[in-house]
């Protein structure tokens, strides 16, 4: 049923209960504004609110007043989009990327050298293959077959090169992830028990082991990989020169 407005309409004297020729009008306003403002209510419960909006729509963006800055719907979940000072903490960013140089303005990259959970570590790492079953902290080298093996110092060939340490098991043939050596990597394995704060730590006879025993056999090979932080938490630094031990 429609309505039709043969007098102009005074909200203030025109009112639902006066005795007037536009009642039926004003009713129908009244109950049109009314709907109205509930339609407005649920938009600004879509665009602002401290829970997220019911049923949302991929590309949406929402405003958490609870938090202060505003969210985007990826069609699975909620992240934060910006606020009025940009993104306060890189964590709301799970993968974060440059598009363009990165200008430190003066400061420096601060390094962490206690992670704080056994079996993991800060630094670098890369997705790799492995050549055998390794398992976390397992000293690795680059063979000539593209894979990571075990690096051992009873050999040049299995010590010289590129150095790797397995971030966790990892079977033969399977890709994983491998920690790369260099300033700031520290990596934490409770299993360890170095007896020294500050030995240096080198590929091992025993193949995939770091050690604190410098190697002494005949054609050994001595290479520095890093030294010892505490009794679970080792500086993984590779130097880039070896010493072959003729005894």
């Amino acid at each position: 049923m429609g309505y039709t407005i043969t007098t102009a309409i005074d909200y203030i004297t025109d009112r639902i209960g006066k005795d007037s020729a536009s009642i039926g009008a004003v009713k129908k306003l009244d109950v049109d504004r009314i709907l109205l403002m509930e339609i407005v209510t649920l938009l600004q419960q879509c665009y602002c609110g401290t829970r997220e909006p019911a049923s949302p729509v991929q590309g949406q963006i929402w405003y958490d007043s609870s938090v202060g800055y505003h969210k985007k719907y990826s069609g699975s979940a909620w992240s934060a989009l910006a606020s009025a000072a940009g993104i306060s903490d890189i964590l709301e960013d799970t993968s974060p990327q440059l598009g363009g140089f990165l200008d430190l303005n003066e400061f420096s990259i601060r390094h962490n050298p206690a992670p704080t959970t056994d079996h993991t570590y800060n630094g670098g790492d890369e997705t790799a293959t492995a050549g055998e079953n390794l398992v976390i902290g397992d000293v690795c080298y680059l063979k000539s077959d593209g894979k990571y093996w075990k690096a051992d110092a009873d050999s040049v060939t299995t010590t010289a090169g590129v150095i790797r340490m397995a971030s966790t098991t990892i079977a033969a043939d399977a890709d994983g992830i491998f920690i790369i050596p260099g300033d700031g990597c520290y990596v934490r394995d409770d299993t360890w028990n170095w007896a020294t704060i500050g030995a240096e730590l080198y590929i091992s006879v025993t193949p995939g082991n770091p050690t604190t025993t410098a190697p002494s056999g005949d054609a050994d090979v001595r290479r520095i990989i890093g030294h010892v932080i505490t009794a679970d938490i080792i500086e993984f630094k590779v130097s880039e020169s070896y010493v072959v031990l003729e005894v």
